[in-house]
């Protein structure tokens, strides 16, 4: 049977005032099992496609709020037999961020940072769970150290995690800016979809629509652009009255 994994660490006594001021350095249930590399579960032998296609569906079902220990388990043993792939960890963290557990889900995010520095989507759910425990001036400074001072516009794959940084942190007209004057490169779709959901944000919903405009792009985001659809109805419906 599988193992459930309940994740939840015990408080210290006196809450830290930085994400690592905790005595010691205490590690995840993701990290725990990728050291011991061993699978909890003796899953009968799997491919990489089918794991990720499970993991997305793990999460999609926590999404909409049918949520177990088991789901966080079957995800970790998953991304055990795959150790290199990101996507599958990242699976791991949005299920324990779901599960409200807020210590490992941050620990979570910070071992996936350090296994993976030049991702772009990790760091950011890292940034968030910093942010909501220990706030914005915090949350700053560990954004400041990850990216150091090279300008981030130089690198299309760090301008993006800025970006999505500055988004956290509610400075949407920075994380536009920072985008505009990137050179997208190969994430050309990547930082489209940035820009759009950030215009959304703003409520400029005619810019972001035409941001979704090439196929390949709405195609890859379909649900935001929907949500800008919707969006855009809305408001002109407001101006009716």
């Amino acid at each position: 049977m599988p193992r459930p994994v309940t994740g939840t660490i015990p408080a210290p006594a006196q809450r830290p005032s930085t994400p690592h001021a905790a005595a010691g350095y205490r590690t995840d249930p993701l990290s725990k099992a990728l050291e011991r590399q061993i699978d909890d579960l003796a899953l009968m032998p799997i491919s990489e496609d089918d794991a990720l296609s499970e993991g997305a569906l793990l999460v999609d079902e926590a999404d909409r709020g049918e949520f177990s220990p088991w789901l966080i388990s079957r995800t970790i043993s998953l991304a055990t037999q795959f150790p290199t792939n990101e996507q599958l960890q990242y699976y791991v963290g949005r299920l324990l961020s779901l599960s409200g557990d807020t210590e490992n889900a941050r620990l979570c995010w910070r071992g996936i940072v350090e296994r993976f520095p030049q991702s772009y989507n990790a760091f950011p759910q890292y940034l968030r769970t910093v942010l909501n425990e220990f706030g914005g001036d915090i949350a700053k400074e560990i954004l400041a150290s990850h990216c150091g001072s090279a300008d981030p516009a130089q690198d299309p794959a760090k301008a993006l995690l800025v970006a999505r940084c500055h988004s956290l942190l509610g400075e949407t007209d920075e994380a536009l800016a920072l985008l505009e004057r990137t050179h997208p490169g190969t994430l050309a779709t990547e930082i489209a979809i940035e820009k759009a959901q950030l215009h959304r944000m703003a409520g400029r919903f005619d810019e972001a629509l035409a941001l979704l405009e090439p196929d390949e792009i709405a195609a890859a985001a379909p649900k935001l652009a929907s949500n800008i659809q919707t969006g855009v109805r809305l408001f002109s419906g407001c101006l009716l009255y």
